[in-house]
């Protein structure tokens, strides 16, 4: 079963939904603030409840307000922006029904055409092609660790997490410090990787819709854990607490082409960490090294000095 399914809603009206049940933390038994995957998730299964057929996101903003609780359900106030022929808009605010508290802003736009190889095909079998406005694409290519990997996967000791409903493969260079070559670059430059899923059993047939918003709950998992790595020193569980919290979290849709049941790439950076806060790049790649669909995120951290210290770019002395 999709895990997407833990997200189901209730439409009241076109402007007010409600979730269907309470939403998750990361560890049910530690604590009971709602893991920022899951609003991200029902945030866009609540806006696309508002559209007809035939529409899937090709973006997402957002900004986390305060912690929700898992005491009790989300209420999605949805407000329509346009509603254009290739594209609409759907500004959500997440009110914490207890309290009625805001706790999540997000806007979400939605696309009619995200299927770049249906566009590709079509374009070719038309007797009359649009010239003025062809299909083209481009990309860059997932770093070393894919290439590796990829055939190999099986090599890969396999993490289950929030829950038990992520996956994750992580190359045993992540839990080494960082080699001469690494760290002849700049922090902002080194590029680390891993692959990831939601944890079901086996690999599912593509249900659009799930698909989608279970892509949205795993992308805010696993990559900012992984932070300290950045910084050269062997990853280890150790540091996870000094993570603080998301501040905001935007995905860009390129294409359909992924199945979340089955294994994505994850090409990450830390591009710049300044007064407390760290700003991450995170690309999603798909079996086939198609790149289809790119994270960028902001989250406040601490670093203990002791990690500094061990850091082998960086300085926190003039």
């Amino acid at each position: 079963m999709y895990k997407s399914r833990q997200y189901e809603v209730v439409k009241r009206s076109e402007e007010l939904v409600y979730g269907r049940r309470p939403l998750q933390s990361i560890d049910q038994k530690v604590t009971k603030l709602v893991f920022g995957g899951e609003l991200i998730a029902q945030s866009i299964m609540a806006a696309w409840e508002t559209l007809e057929d035939g529409w899937t996101p090709n973006s997402f903003h957002s900004y986390f307000m305060r912690p929700a609780s898992t005491e009790t359900v989300i209420r999605y106030e949805i407000s329509s922006n346009s509603d254009g022929h290739n594209y609409k808009n759907r500004l959500v605010h997440c009110y914490q029904e207890k309290g009625d508290k805001l706790c999540f802003i997000a806007m979400i736009s939605f696309a009619q055409k995200n299927d770049m190889k249906k566009r590709q095909l079509d374009f070719q079998n038309s007797p009359n092609p649009n010239v003025k406005n062809v299909p083209f694409d481009f990309q860059f290519s997932p770093n070393e660790y894919f290439y590796k990997y990829k055939d190999r996967m099986e090599e890969l000791m396999v993490f289950n997490h929030t829950n038990d409903h992520i996956s994750a493969m992580i190359p045993p260079e992540i839990f080494e410090d960082a080699g001469d070559a690494e760290n002849q670059l700049e922090v902002g430059e080194r590029r680390l990787g891993f692959f990831t899923r939601v944890n079901v059993d086996g690999v599912q047939p593509v249900h659009k819709k799930w698909n989608y918003v279970d892509f949205a709950f795993v992308s805010d998992a696993t990559t900012l854990v992984l932070f300290y790595r950045c910084l050269g020193t062997a990853f280890s569980m150790k540091y996870f607490w000094y993570t603080y919290a998301t501040m905001d979290h935007n995905i860009y849709f390129h294409d359909d082409d992924f199945n979340i049941t089955d294994w994505l790439f994850v090409d990450f950076r830390f591009v710049r960490l300044s007064n407390g806060r760290v700003l991450f790049l995170s690309f999603y790649f798909n079996r086939d090294g198609k790149l289809v669909a790119s994270i960028t995120q902001e989250a406040q951290v601490q670093i203990p000095q002791k990690v500094a210290d061990k850091a082998t770019s960086g300085s926190y002395k003039l």
